[in-house]
């Protein structure tokens, strides 16, 4: 299988290719995504976790008022 193709526009020239990218290209192109990946995940996490966390203070007995005064 062949890797993706990338565009390539060179301003000065105006002209415009089409390279198949090079396995290391290739690769960094998907850690990239990954990385992308796993940071909305691990944001998504974080955000459960204080609704969460929110959830647990407000059945305590806390306020909205309260835990604004919390910084929550």
């Amino acid at each position: 299988m062949s890797n993706p193709i990338k565009v390539i526009h060179d301003v000065e020239t105006g002209e415009i290719l089409e390279i198949e990218m090079t396995d290391s290209e290739y690769a960094s192109h998907l850690k990239s995504i990954e990385d992308a990946q796993a940071a909305i995940k691990a944001e998504n996490l974080a955000k459960e976790a204080k609704v969460i966390a929110l959830n647990k203070l407000t059945a305590l007995g806390l306020t909205e008022a309260d835990l604004r005064a919390l910084g929550l």
